[in-house]
């Protein structure tokens, strides 16, 4: 299972290096400009790019990691981020909190965060903002509500994932 993984993750031959590979994949990602985002085969050429970041970076970084760019973008769809991120602060924090005290260790942390934060996220919607809205809303508006809070929160994901990732 370990020589499966290792062909799926980013390692680090030496864990001391460990900041200057962070550092040289955070340059790598901002400069890294792919075509189609949902293309397979660009994804693996960014993997294998990083893999091969991760493999050779030996140094020291010689500065700090420069901070995420903030164009235009950023602050036209901050607003909607943090909607999203109060919309959804719940079961992301209950699912944060669940994977910290119970897995130990770090492999299975993503695994198991992701598994939570669907499950819970889930309930969620069905215990709370479905019934919530259906009761205040006419149905049309509760409909309209509940796709504009799905929405929102894909799109506050894909910002988290643009300048904070």
């Amino acid at each position: 299972l370990e020589e499966e993984i290792e062909k799926l993750v980013i390692i680090t031959p030496d864990p001391t290096h460990d900041d200057a590979v962070e550092a040289a994949l955070l340059e790598a990602r901002q400069n890294y400009k792919m075509e189609n985002k949902w293309m397979v085969k660009e994804s693996n050429a960014r993997f294998e790019l990083e893999k091969n970041i991760a493999a050779t970076t030996t140094q020291k970084p010689s500065k700090a990691a420069p901070a995420p760019k903030r164009d235009v973008l950023f602050y036209l769809a901050f607003p909607i981020y943090l909607i999203g991120y109060a919309l959804h602060y719940l079961p992301a924090h209950l699912s944060n909190s669940m994977t910290n005290q119970k897995v130990r260790l770090i492999e299975f942390k993503a695994s198991v965060r992701f598994s939570t934060a669907l499950f819970l996220g889930t309930l969620y919607y069905l215990i709370v903002v479905i019934p919530l809205l259906f009761v205040i809303f006419p149905i049309k508006i509760a409909f309209l509500l509940l796709a504009a809070m799905l929405l929102v929160g894909y799109l506050s994901g894909k910002f988290n994932l643009r300048y904070y990732c």
